[in-house]
C-alpha cells in the first residue's frame, strides 16, 4: 500500500477511506464524446466523486452552511427561453454578468478547477446525489472563453438534467448548450449595443462591458437574425482567419475566480487552522485539492514564501513607535 500511496501521490491514509459513490460518465456533460479514451471518462468521474465526497464535506465543515440548490429543471424547454427565464428568475435583468463563476456559486452549483491537457475536458457538469456539479478546466486563461464554458455547462445542467450522454445525440445537445449561454452571457440589451453589420472593431469594443468572445456575440446576433446566413458565414470565416478559433482573442480578460473558495481559506485564517494542515488530517491529496481549489494552492504558496526579517516590517515599526515614546 505504501508503494502504491508513492506512485499515485496521495497519503497511505486516502486509500483507507470507505467507498464513495461512484460517478457514472452517462451523466457527465464532457466534451467531444466521441473522442474520449476510456481514461478520459475515468479523470472525469474521480473529479466529481472526490469533489463530492471530500471536498465539499470538507468546506461545509468549515463554512457550515453552503448556498442552496437553486437551479430550475427546464428539460424539453427551448435554450433561447430557458436562458432569458434563469436570468429572470436570478434578477439579472439584462445588464453583463460580472462574475458568472461566483454567481454559480450562489445559486447552489459546486464549481471546482481541473487542470487536464484533454479537449475534452475543456469543462463538464453533471448532477451527483442532488446537487448540481461543474469544473472548468484551469489551463484556459482566456476569461471570456472559460466564462462562455460555465454558462455551456450551465445550459446542460437546467436543460438536460435526466439525459444520458452516451445514448443522446451529443451535437443536439452541445448546440442547444451553446445556445443557451449565447442568451444567458448577451441579453436583449447587448443586441441594442451591437453593431448592424460584422464590424471587428466595433465588436471588440464591446468585449470589455459584456465579457465574452466576439465568437459567442456573432452567434447570439446570428440567433437573433440580425445577421443573414452569409454575414455568419463571413464573420466565422474572418475569425478562423485571425487564428481566433484555436488562439484567444484579444481582450480575453481576466479568468473568474471562485469566491466560495476564498471564503473558505479565510474562514481557516480566522480559526488560525492552516489548509495543509486540515488537508493532512483528513488523509487527503494535497495536490490534488490545491489543483481542484486553486485559492487553496495560492495561499499554501504565500505561506512558503521566504521572509526577509532584515527588513523592517509592520511589528517592527511598531516596536520603534513604542521605543520612541
Amino acid at each position: 500500500m505504501s508503494r502504491l500511496a508513492e506512485a499515485l501521490g496521495v497519503p497511505e491514509e486516502f486509500l483507507l477511506r470507505p467507498p464513495i459513490i461512484e460517478a457514472s460518465s452517462a451523466a457527465i456533460s464532457y466534451r467531444k464524446r466521441n473522442d474520449a479514451r476510456r481514461a478520459i471518462c475515468d479523470r472525469a468521474s474521480f473529479a466529481v466523486e472526490f469533489a463530492d465526497a471530500d471536498l465539499v464535506p470538507m468546506m461545509r465543515q468549515i463554512l457550515q452552511v453552503l448556498p442552496e440548490n437553486v437551479l430550475p429543471d427546464l428539460t424539453g424547454v427551448n435554450p433561447a427561453l430557458a436562458a432569458k427565464e434563469v436570468r429572470a428568475m436570478w434578477g439579472l435583468h439584462l445588464a453583463p454578468i460580472l462574475n458568472v463563476v461566483s454567481l454559480l456559486e450562489a445559486k447552489g452549483v459546486r464549481v471546482f478547477s481541473l487542470d487536464d491537457s484533454s479537449p475534452s475536458l475543456g469543462a463538464f457538469a453533471c448532477w451527483c446525489d442532488g446537487e448540481p456539479y461543474m469544473f472548468l478546466n484551469s489551463s484556459i486563461q482566456d476569461g471570456c472563453q472559460q466564462r462562455f464554458n460555465a454558462a455551456h455547462e450551465l445550459g446542460h445542467l437546467v436543460l438536460h438534467r435526466e439525459v444520458n450522454f452516451e445514448r443522446s445525440d451529443y451535437r443536439t445537445i452541445e448546440r442547444e448548450a451553446d445556445t443557451f449561454a449565447s442568451h444567458f452571457l448577451l441579453s436583449d440589451a447587448f443586441l441594442r449595443e451591437a453593431p448592424p453589420t460584422f464590424q471587428p472593431k466595433e465588436m471588440f469594443a464591446l468585449k470589455p462591458r459584456w465579457k465574452s468572445t466576439v465568437s459567442c456575440m456573432v452567434r447570439r446576433l446570428y440567433d437573433a437574425s440580425r445577421f443573414t446566413d452569409w454575414q455568419f458565414e463571413s464573420a466565422n470565416i474572418w475569425l478562423a482567419k485571425q487564428g481566433y478559433r484555436s488562439n484567444p482573442e484579444p481582450l480575453a480578460g481576466e479568468v473568474d475566480e471562485s469566491i466560495l473558495h476564498a471564503r473558505w481559506v479565510a474562514a481557516l485564517a480566522e480559526s488560525d487552522t492552516s489548509p495543509l494542515r486540515l488537508i493532512n488530517d483528513l488523509g487527503l491529496p494535497r495536490d490534488t485539492v490545491c489543483a481542484m481549489m486553486p485559492a487553496v494552492g495560492r495561499s499554501l504558496a504565500a505561506l512558503a514564501l521566504p521572509y526577509d526579517y532584515s527588513q523592517p516590517g509592520p511589528g517592527m515599526a511598531v516596536r520603534e513607535s513604542i521605543d520612541g515614546i
